[in-house]
């Protein structure tokens, strides 16, 4: 069995965008920057920023667009998820999203939160999710450790 899981911790570039589809159901799209730092051959410091496509659904788009504003520090973990379309050029655009499955606050907006970094939403993960929860685990594929 292979799995498909990313955990990434940053900070939201944008507020989310909430809309409802198919009858109510709420997504929310939001971008997040990753950044690592590294060492050049010439001995200075680099960073590297990497942006992120990040996909809410259901109660954690609404816990998003409710509690976490631009700036917020956030670990998400969630899976990979690749689609294309045609643009209004006809040019085939790829697109990566991280579809969310747990996300959990760190500081909101810019602001240090009182809890010693457990997080606001005490790891808050929405489980009425289609896609598979992280932390759900079947018995047939459990590990032997």
């Amino acid at each position: 069995m292979a799995t498909n899981l990313v955990i990434l911790q940053g900070t939201t570039g944008k507020d989310a965008e909430l809309r409802h589809i198919n009858g109510g159901t709420a997504v929310a799209n939001f971008s997040m920057a990753t950044s690592e730092r590294y060492k050049q051959q010439n001995g200075e410091y680099a960073e590297k920023t990497q942006w992120h496509n990040i996909v809410a659904w259901r109660a954690t788009a609404e816990f998003v667009n409710n509690h976490v504003p631009k700036g917020s520090k956030i670990t998400v973990i969630g899976k990979l998820e690749y689609s294309q379309y045609q643009n209004k050029e006809g040019q085939t655009v790829y697109r990566t999203d991280i579809v969310a499955t747990s996300i959990d606050l760190i500081s909101k907006g810019g602001q240090s939160n009182t809890n010693n970094g457990s997080g606001n939403n005490g790891g808050y993960q929405n489980q009425q999710q289609d896609t598979p929860n992280f932390y759900t685990s079947d018995a047939d594929n459990d590990l032997p450790f």
